[in-house]
């Protein structure tokens, strides 16, 4: 499938935007003028060789990708054969814009009012037929009544290459109203050169119970970001994809540094990471308010998932997972090297030592923007209550899912940390053999942080199971534009202080729902995102909240 499939009618002249768009949206590497040549040859016979196979709006793509090099570069007209290769280029697409592939998007729109004719029919027929396609179809005619056709121009392909800019959005500065926690009761670590023993969390501060508001203090223009369409039950990928764009991971694929590592990776994973950049770069697109059709990148995610390929339902955190995992795994560069064992002691080495250690057996193997940005390590420590003694293991993670205490009174998300990180005692049954007792003893057990990633995801438990009954907790969490994860830490880590920038909201029960998105964009404050639908935010909904993404402080 083309990243440049339509999934919704546009003009002609919107379609070749699209593509002019991300084709000229490209930075060269600095290499020899001689190199940039063989690129464009390159280009060139590749955009033969697809025009060949009938995939016009990639040879189109690739026509302008060669004049776009050519052009920035700045090679001399008499260097070689240049303007042959350049004029080879304009002349094709000249071609391509008043025969092929035009044709190309007429076909498709054909197809798209088809399958509205298609949904026309459904909707006065006998509804008592049973048709296979009637789900495809009633997701259809919902995009159609949402999505408003944006007319537009096509910009000057034979004028100066690189008008067209996507903003690298610094999003992830956010302004806050004021601090809510209180330092006095924020728990004192120990040095680098010891064990840290479990200890008692300490209670909020009641400030993390305030209700705020999004935008109080943003007195900007409000210019969204665009929507996505839903192809069905999408919801959770539109959510999930909104908010990672406004956050450094997803400024990051707004620059071509991930081509240097994708290009090694297995063909799945490329295709989910040069599917999920061509989404973030179309969100960030200002001449265009249509909304972005994710097709291509849902069809990597089933490629890499098989839960992700039809159009069932889906949970949002376990999106979530499988994207980060799929990103990493595209982009990791050593993924075939062979991590040596620690032989560290994981009762007589320090806190530090040891977690020095656990991380560089986890980096031999891993390697990415995902890590660089979102990995983090936690502390699991088990303490005999006989001799005092403390085993530790350090995990590294990429987000942290929190269980909601029980309870009438209101509950805040340091709540949910205090519970996730509380010190609890295991009896005799437990098993745990103690190697100084060397009997089987009591036990307490607690799990810390230990160190903190740029990017923080946070997942609320709002779903549980026993048995055969599956349920969801709507008790309203109460969380802050700002949060200090120092009471739950157990290292000598400084900057503990970390700016929310998006949050995925959930309602409906555990058999169906809907996902949406706030988040927040330097360009117009907190937005909200329902699919194709784009709104200012208001004020969170403290029982929808289902992942929060917190940015570390610079």
């Amino acid at each position: 499938m083309s990243f440049f499939q339509l999934d919704w009618e546009c003009s002609y002249q919107e379609y070749m935007k699209m593509i002019y768009h991300h084709a000229t949206n490209y930075v060269p590497p600095r290499v020899s003028q001689e190199r940039h040549l063989i690129t464009c040859r390159e280009l060139l016979n590749e955009a033969q060789r697809e025009c060949k196979g009938g995939k016009y709006d990639l040879s189109f793509f690739h026509y302008l990708r060669c004049v776009e090099i050519l052009t920035k570069v700045g090679i001399p007209s008499t260097y070689k054969d240049s303007m042959v290769l350049k004029k080879q280029c304009m002349d094709a697409i000249e071609a391509l814009m008043n025969g092929a592939l035009k044709n190309h998007y007429e076909k498709m729109v054909e197809e798209l009012n088809s399958k509205k004719e298609g949904v026309d029919v459904l909707s006065v027929g006998d509804p008592s037929v049973v048709n296979v396609n009637n789900e495809e179809a009633e997701h259809l005619k919902r995009r159609e009544v949402l999505l408003k056709n944006e007319r537009g121009t096509l910009d000057s392909w034979r004028g100066e290459i690189g008008e067209t800019r996507i903003p690298y959005n610094q999003i992830y500065n956010t302004t806050v109203d004021y601090q809510y926690w209180n330092r006095d009761v924020a728990a004192t670590v120990a040095s680098d050169g010891v064990v840290v023993p479990p200890r008692s969390i300490p209670c909020a501060s009641p400030n993390a119970y305030c209700k705020w508001t999004y935008n109080s203090s943003f007195q900007g223009k409000w210019n969204p970001r665009r929507g996505m369409v839903n192809l069905g039950n999408t919801c959770y990928l539109n959510s999930v994809v909104q908010t990672l764009v406004s956050t450094p991971l997803g400024a990051y694929f707004l620059g071509d540094k991930y081509t240097l590592d994708v290009s090694t990776a297995g063909r799945q994973t490329c295709r989910l990471v040069n599917s999920f950049t061509f989404i973030v770069r179309e969100l960030n697109r200002r001449d265009c308010a249509a909304p972005v059709s994710p097709s291509p990148f849902k069809k990597a995610m089933g490629e890499v998932n098989e839960a992700f390929s039809g159009f069932g339902q889906q949970d949002a955190n376990e999106f979530l997972r499988v994207l980060l995992e799929g990103i990493h795994d595209g982009l990791n560069d050593r993924r075939t090297v062979k991590a040596v064992p620690s032989d560290a002691d994981t009762i007589e080495f320090s806190d530090a030592e040891l977690a020095k250690r656990h991380w560089e057996q986890y980096t031999q193997q891993n390697n990415s923007v995902v890590v660089d940005n979102c990995a983090f390590q936690e502390r699991s420590s088990i303490m005999c209550l006989v001799c005092r003694r403390i085993s530790r293991s350090f995990t590294c993670s990429l987000g942290i899912d929190v269980p909601i205490p029980a309870g009438t009174g209101n509950i805040c998300l340091e709540d949910c940390f205090r519970l996730y990180c509380k010190e609890e005692e295991l009896d005799l049954d437990s098993a745990y053999h103690c190697p100084s007792c060397k009997q089987k003893v009591k036990v307490s057990k607690q799990l810390l942080l230990y160190s903190l990633p740029t990017l923080l995801f946070v997942t609320i438990k709002r779903f549980r199971s026993d048995g055969a009954i599956s349920m969801k907790l709507n008790d309203p969490v109460f969380f802050q534009k700002k949060i200090d994860l120092k009471p739950f830490l157990c290292s000598t880590e400084k900057n503990t202080i970390y700016d929310l920038v998006g949050v995925v909201n959930h309602s409906g029960s555990t058999t169906g729902g809907h996902y949406t998105a706030d988040y927040y964009d330097n360009h117009c404050g907190w937005s909200s995102a329902s699919d194709e639908r784009v709104s200012r935010a208001d004020k969170p909904d403290y029982r929808l909240v289902y992942i929060l993404c917190y940015v570390r402080s610079a």
